[in-house]
């Protein structure tokens, strides 16, 4: 194992300790009231909701445990804090409202139809717990509103149901996966890493594009010195990433994670959705639902923007042989500046680029059929049998990269990669019995399979920019499983 006290490799006992280089600890709690009041209008014709909900998140976050000289953590002083370290309290009010036809005006309508209308509106409240952004500041907790309305139609006696619903969601402050904020601070970790190991390597600065520096200690010093300034360092952040210098005089990067560190954006997502549900017979029963949503996103990674535009004007200034530097002595000559373009900057630039627009890396359409027959007839009666289907449609999973008219790498918003539109189906067969054993007692059995239609490959996640997979995630699982269930 590596010695972080000795900064070199033994072979020895050891202990968790000494290569765990850093702990956490975290405590959340949430409290949430809530009141409502129902009322019926208009001879029961108009029914209203109103409601009122009151939350209050509050995190606790350990500082930075001790490390002991022989490179153990000090467990004893990983303690949660007396006050809180962040706070955030909302109340989220809700209101709606369902209007039925009178019976005079529903008896015009044919085949014994009931129509109903609805509208209702909501704020949201999302505890995330500590969330904190690229510079460890902290995030306050995602808000949003919601507003729905729609019509409901049963029709030929109770046969169809119908409903369609038009819903709009905006959001402010929401964590966005597409715009990865740890990115920033790690790829300083993995250039300082790499020219600590050039210099362990005794590797020449002249040969690999950093002459201007004596040392790539040095080359590794001057990468930490640019971090920003707004950058939040230190115990009292619980974030104190450093260089230590040991007793042979060789650094050691001392790696520190930020706490849930996130990259936020507003976003408002407007959609359709219809609901329809048939009884073919009293036996026989179809439900299919079809939805299409498009969100368009705002405000995206602001916060990011700001620490890499400055990180990298802090390298230029510096010296500029920090982003024309090799990326990783003695293994890859590229420039640096490049790799960090590639995995921070240009990831943003898309989502920047994007925004206003309707977001083409969330899935547009899809839909779901489940249908479902229950035997009467002896010897069958009990058995029941059924399955379901569901699609999504393709979305965009990164594009390729060009080069603009002033030398910048960019992506091409114009011809994106897609993935694949997703097709997956499950089946169920059951048997259920009433007054078994002559007794007021239900039992069922059922057995369910699925995803046993749907490929079996794994799923393209993320494009590089060549095309070839960046990320991929293992398809969801076939699963068979049997359920037995008493009801009495």
């Amino acid at each position: 194992f590596f010695d972080p006290v000795q900064n070199a490799f033994r072979v020895a006992p050891m202990t968790i300790g000494q290569i765990v280089k850093s702990a956490g600890k975290r405590q959340g709690e949430l409290e949430s009231q809530a009141v409502s009041l129902q009322s019926h209008w208009l001879n029961h014709h108009l029914i209203s909701l109103v409601g009122l909900r009151r939350d209050s998140d509050t995190n606790y976050t350990a500082a930075d445990p001790v490390v002991l000289p022989d490179g153990n953590i000090d467990a004893a002083t990983l303690v949660l804090p007396t006050t809180p370290s962040s706070t955030n309290v909302a109340n989220s009010p809700s209101f709606s409202v369902v209007a039925v036809l009178p019976d005079k005006v529903r008896s015009l309508l044919p085949f014994d139809s009931t129509l109903r209308a609805y509208w209702n509106t909501s704020k949201n409240f999302t505890p995330s717990g500590q969330r904190r952004n690229a510079f460890n500041e902290e995030i306050g907790t995602p808000a949003g509103e919601t507003t729905e309305r729609g019509i409901m139609l049963t029709t030929f006696r109770g046969k169809l149901d119908l409903r369609l619903n038009w819903f709009k969601t905006s959001a402010q402050n929401a964590s966005d996966s597409a715009v990865a904020a740890a990115s920033a601070i790690n790829s300083t970790y993995t250039i300082v890493d790499y020219m600590l190991l050039a210099d362990a390597n005794r590797l020449q600065t002249r040969d690999w594009g950093y002459s201007s520096f004596a040392t790539f200690t040095d080359v590794a010093l001057a990468h930490f010195n640019a971090l920003p300034k707004r950058l939040r360092i230190g115990d009292a952040y619980n974030f104190n990433p450093r260089l230590v210098r040991g007793a042979n005089g060789t650094y050691t990067l001392e790696r520190e994670p930020i706490t849930n560190v996130a990259s936020t954006t507003d976003y408002v997502a407007k959609g359709l959705e219809l609901e329809a549900a048939l009884n073919v017979t009293s036996r026989w029963r179809i439900a299919f639902n079809a939805a299409k949503t498009e969100t368009v996103k705002s405000n995206v990674g602001t916060d990011l923007r700001a620490y890499v535009d400055e990180y990298r004007s802090n390298l230029q200034q510096i010296n500029p042989q920090l982003l024309s530097g090799a990326r990783q002595p003695g293994q890859q000559a590229g420039a640096w500046g490049e790799v960090f373009n590639g995995s921070v900057i240009v990831p943003l630039q898309i989502a920047e680029r994007t925004a206003g627009s309707p977001s083409p890396e969330l899935v547009k359409w899809r839909w779901s059929l489940v249908n479902r027959y229950d035997f009467a007839a002896r010897p069958l009666k009990g058995l029941y049998v059924g399955g379901a289907v569901r699609w999504q449609q393709r979305a965009v999973i990164g594009y390729p990269y060009i080069t603009d008219s002033t030398g910048v790498q960019a992506a091409d918003l114009t011809n994106p990669y897609f993935g694949q539109a997703d097709f997956r189906g499950d089946a169920f067969i059951g048997y259920r019995r009433d007054n078994l054993f002559g007794r007021k007692l239900r039992w069922s059995l059922q057995l369910n399979a699925r995803n046993i239609v749907g490929d079996d490959d794994l799923i393209v996640v993320t494009a590089n920019y060549d095309g070839t997979p960046g990320a991929l995630r293992i398809p969801p699982e076939k699963v068979w499983f049997l359920t037995s269930t008493f009801q009495f």
